[in-house]
């Protein structure tokens, strides 16, 4: 799924011309929401889940940095993966 988001993204992005990246064709397709603040909410919300996956992969370089064993190593020995 992500491949195909990235993909997505790509070919909208090269169809956008400069400049002008705010409409870029998105909107008919619907996912917008309707009212200014539910769209002002929303971005809020990507705001806040990328600054969370920003501090998840500084928490993962640390430990690593910390225990000096790779992060797969880490998450087999706390039993949350097994291969």
């Amino acid at each position: 799924v992500t491949g195909v988001l990235s993909c997505l993204e790509t070919v909208r992005l090269i169809e956008t011309e400069p400049g002008s990246r705010t409409d870029a064709k998105i909107e008919s397709i619907g996912w917008r929401p309707k009212s200014e603040a539910e769209f002002v909410n929303y971005q809020v919300r990507e705001l806040q889940n990328g600054r969370l996956a920003m501090l998840a992969v500084a928490g993962e370089i640390v430990q690593e940095l910390v225990n000096e064993k790779p992060l797969l190593v880490n998450l087999q020995d706390s039993g949350f993966v097994s291969f």
